[in-house]
């Protein structure tokens, strides 16, 4: 029997995905319990490391997917077009950038800085951000909103308060650091948590 709902819900799992690629493994995305193993966020397999990193995310009946291209070692467009039925649109574009200090005090520091669409660009602010860090010390993330982005978090995206966090935290944890899977917990967290950054 459980083998039997083992397999109803992968099929179902991939019927969500649509024309989406698998993930690189069943535990590359991070897993919440409380929401029947329903995944944080799936990314594409990427053939090389050089491709962007592009990931979904369903918050409600939206689905976010983003795309991170970098464009210097210490950079990434960051990308996010929300797609509702049939409807798709971009609503999110800004700078994403990395500062590395695990040489001098352990931390890696990742920047969603806020934009807003000015018609025919987006117009970034350099002292409204969230700011995502790792501690390569004690292996935890930490996230801090920063001037305006303190105003756009908007945590009702399905899980009790604080489960995102912990979920991402704890999954990261197992996982160990990469670059790539920093970039995509810290997008997927911006996305599950920040959404109101996009209407504004």
């Amino acid at each position: 029997m459980k083998t039997f709902c083992h397999v109803i819900a992968l099929l179902a799992l991939l019927g969500l995905s649509g024309s989406f690629k698998p993930v690189e493994r069943p535990c590359n995305c991070l897993l919440a319990e409380s929401m029947q193993n329903k995944p944080l966020f799936t990314c594409e397999n990427r053939s090389s490391p050089g491709q962007p990193i592009k990931c979904r995310v369903e918050r409600g009946k939206i689905v976010y997917l983003f795309i991170n291209k970098k464009v210097r070692p210490d950079r990434y467009e960051f990308e996010v077009t929300a797609t509702k039925g049939k409807d798709a649109n971009k609503v999110f574009f800004t700078d994403l950038v990395i500062k590395d200090e695990r040489s001098t005090n352990g931390t890696y520091h990742v920047f969603f800085y806020y934009a807003t669409n000015s018609g025919y660009r987006w117009a970034v602010s350099k002292t409204d951000y969230l700011k995502v860090t790792y501690d390569s010390r004690s292996g935890e993330l930490n996230f801090e909103a920063v001037g305006k982005m303190q105003n756009f978090e908007d945590t009702k995206n399905g899980y009790a308060p604080g489960e995102v966090e912990r979920i991402m935290k704890q999954r990261f944890k197992e996982r160990g650091f990469s670059e790539e899977n920093m970039i995509r917990a810290a997008s997927a967290y911006f996305i599950l948590n920040y959404t109101k950054a996009f209407q504004s």
